[in-house]
C-alpha cells in the first residue's frame, strides 16, 4: 500500500511541477499585459485546485512517515488545522485518487488552453 501511495504522490507531484512551469509562463504574459482580469482569475482557480491537491497529499505523506508515537500524540491533541478540515471534506465527498488525478489533469488542460488563447489574441 505504501508503494502505491508513493507512486500516486509522484503523479501528483509531476502535475504540481507542470503547474509551476505554467505559472511562470502565465506570470510573464500577465506582466506583458496579454492576460485579461477574467483570464487571470480563471488561471488562479486552476492553480489553486492543483496546489490544494498537492498540499493535501503532501500532508498525508508526512503523516504516513511519522513514527506511531507521534501519531498517537496528534490524535490525543485532536489538532483542528485547516489541512485536517480539507482532508475531512474530501473524505466526506468520497474523493479517491482517480478523481483527484482527473481534477488535476483537467485543471492543467484548462491552463494550457488559456495560455494558447492568450497567445492567439
Amino acid at each position: 500500500m505504501r508503494k502505491d501511495f508513493e507512486r500516486y504522490f509522484v503523479d501528483v507531484q509531476k502535475d504540481y511541477n507542470n503547474m509551476l512551469k505554467q505559472l511562470e509562463q502565465v506570470n510573464k504574459e500577465i506582466s506583458e499585459g496579454l492576460v485579461s482580469e477574467e483570464q487571470r482569475m480563471n488561471f488562479e482557480t486552476y492553480f489553486m485546485t492543483i496546489k490544494n491537491n498537492y498540499d493535501r497529499i503532501s500532508y498525508m505523506r508526512y503523516l504516513l512517515r511519522l513514527p506511531p508515537k507521534f501519531i498517537q500524540k496528534l490524535q490525543q491533541k485532536s489538532i483542528n488545522s485547516k489541512m485536517m478540515k480539507e482532508l475531512k471534506k474530501y473524505q466526506d465527498e468520497n474523493a479517491d485518487k482517480e478523481s483527484v488525478n482527473k481534477e488535476d489533469k483537467e485543471a492543467l488542460e484548462n491552463i494550457e488552453k488559456g495560455i494558447e488563447e492568450c497567445k492567439n489574441s
